[in-house]
Order: structure tokens, then sequence, then C-alpha cells
């Protein structure tokens, strides 16, 4: 049809061209999902197309049955679509980046435009020993010989796959956008870290790794293993903040978020700026707090922080 009658320029455009008997609503929604339809929304926005996919397919359908009892309709002519069949479409918000990725994994089976990994790099590349691909420059050969000689490393990756290794544990596949890896998880370890392991789930593994005779590749022994959100908060030393000033109560908005997470062991920094000065503060021991995700989120409804941040 693209081909017959040109590029599509919209989705009812697209919907009013083509076959409704064979690509119905849940193909439609799989094309969004995976992307296809990108170009025939302003800024690729999934999210605005996802909404309008039913008004739009009930509105196209009609058109096709006019068109077959040769009416118009809505949408103009009914001899011949054209690209100037429009239907207005409510805004809608983008999908956050994450969303938009496990919708891509949903219809396609892989993460086609990012990866999860990807999305979190800022924070992970602070305390983890590197990417998943780089993990066999910093591995010796010599420590092929013996398992033990290995060398510790923090990696982190989504869950790809778990298998059983033996009745001693099993081995899990992690991948970031760099590469993959196999994680051996033995003895009491997978019972301990099981609920932690589930398909898609980023996670922080330290462990020992080694090259892998098997494979011709590199593996983990896992010590410990972290949600993404634990990690976090293990390796944070603390929060930063910045406000635009001048703030009345600023001490009592910031006192009121920081009120479940007090008495914790990291600092609190402040960037505070003005129409006439800036200067970065640390405030002192009794107004110590827990790092996590959680405390950031609540930080960021303050109206005059401009952005928080954990510091590792």
């Amino acid at each position: 049809e693209r081909e017959a009658g040109g590029p599509f320029a919209s989705l009812a455009d697209f919907c009013v061209r083509i076959d409704l008997r064979k690509v119905n609503r849940r193909a439609l929604e799989t094309l969004i999902r995976a992307g296809a339809l990108d170009p025939l929304e302003e800024q690729g926005n999934r999210a605005r197309l996802m909404h309008a996919a039913e008004t739009v397919l009930q509105a196209a359908e009609q058109a096709q049955r006019d068109r077959e009892a040769g009416q118009s309709d809505m949408f103009g002519d009914a001899e011949a679509a054209t690209p100037a069949h429009t239907i207005e479409m409510e805004p809608v918000p983008q999908w956050p980046e994450l969303q938009r990725l496990q919708a891509e994994k949903e219809a396609l089976g892989l993460y086609l435009t990012g990866h999860p990994v990807k999305v979190h790099l800022p924070d992970l590349q602070r305390f983890t020993t590197c990417r998943l691909a780089e993990v066999g420059g910093r591995v010796p050969e010599s420590a092929g010989n013996n398992r033990r000689a290995g060398v510790d490393m923090v990696l982190a990756g989504v869950v790809t796959a778990l298998r059983r290794a033996s009745r001693r544990g099993r081995f899990v596949a992690i991948e970031d956008h760099t590469g993959s890896l196999e994680v051996a998880l033995f003895d009491d370890a997978y019972a301990l870290y099981a609920d932690l392991l589930g398909k898609d789930e980023i996670v922080v593994i330290e462990g020992r790794v080694s090259p892998d005779d098997f494979s011709g590749g590199y593996r983990m022994t896992a010590g410990k293993v972290m949600s993404l959100g634990e990690a976090k908060s293990r390796f944070a030393r603390g929060v930063n903040i910045a406000v635009h000033g001048p703030v009345p109560d600023l001490a009592e908005a910031l006192e009121s978020a920081f009120a479940p997470y007090r008495d914790g062991p990291g600092t609190v920094w402040v960037d505070y700026r003005n129409h006439r000065a800036r200067a970065r503060l640390e405030l002192g021991r009794e107004w110590q707090v827990k790092p996590c995700e959680e405390l950031i989120a609540a930080l960021g409804a303050v109206d005059a922080v401009t952005e928080a941040r954990l510091v590792y």
C-alpha cells in the first residue's frame, strides 16, 4: 500500500488505507509498541499513538465500510485515501524511557532503541567495576588456572535467563547495552537471592570473575546480589540538592522531605543560588539521611528544589 499510494501521513491515514480485516487492533498496538509507527507522530510519541488507536480504528472501520458502499465520510473522498486524512488526537505525555523500552521488549523480544541499564548508567558507572563487554580486559589469563584466583568485581545487568547448574545452584544470564555474562549462584546464594532474579529485573552483583574454559568467555561466581535500588542506597554517601532562591521556609520544606529518611549515614549537600550569588553548603550531622531513590523522589516534589541526585 505504501508503494502504491505513497508514504503514510498519519495514524488515521495508515488505518484507513490498510485492510483492517487483516490488521486488527492487537496488531496495530504491537506496531506502536515496536516503534514501527513512530514517523506518523511528532517526536515518535508512542503514548499518544496508543491512546488514539481505538478511536482512530473505529473511524477508519467506518470509513472503509462507507467506501465499500460508495459513500463519503469524515475522511473525505471515498474513492481514494490521501495524506490529508487526519483525526485530531489528544495531547498525551511521552512514555518514560523505561516504559518505552519494556514495550519494545514485549513486542519484539529485544530492546531496540536503548537498554534499561543504559538509562541508569550515570549512577551505575559510579559503583560498578565496568560494563560487561569490558570484563575480559580486567581478568588476567592466569586467573583461569584457579577459580579462587579470579578478580573481584561489581557488575550490573538485566536478568535474561535462569537455568539449573546442579543440585547446588543456578546459572543466571545478565546483559547490559554492551554484552552479556553468566553468573553462578552456588550453595545458599540462590536461595538467598532468588526473589531478585526475575526476568528483565536489573540486578547489581558482587562476585569473582574468572575465565570459563567451557564457553571460552568469562563467568562470575556471585557472592551478593542486590536490586538496583538497594545497590544505590548501599554505595551512595549522600544527597546533592540544587535550590534556586530566595525560598521562604526552605529549612522547613527540606526537613519535611527528609523526615522518613533521617538518622542515616548520608551527608546532604545544597547547591544554593539566587540572583546575586551562589554557594555550596554541607549540612551538619543532625541533617544526615538514608540516601535512596525514594528520598530523591520526595525531594523532587519540593518546589524550591531544581535537582536532586545521589552522590557516590
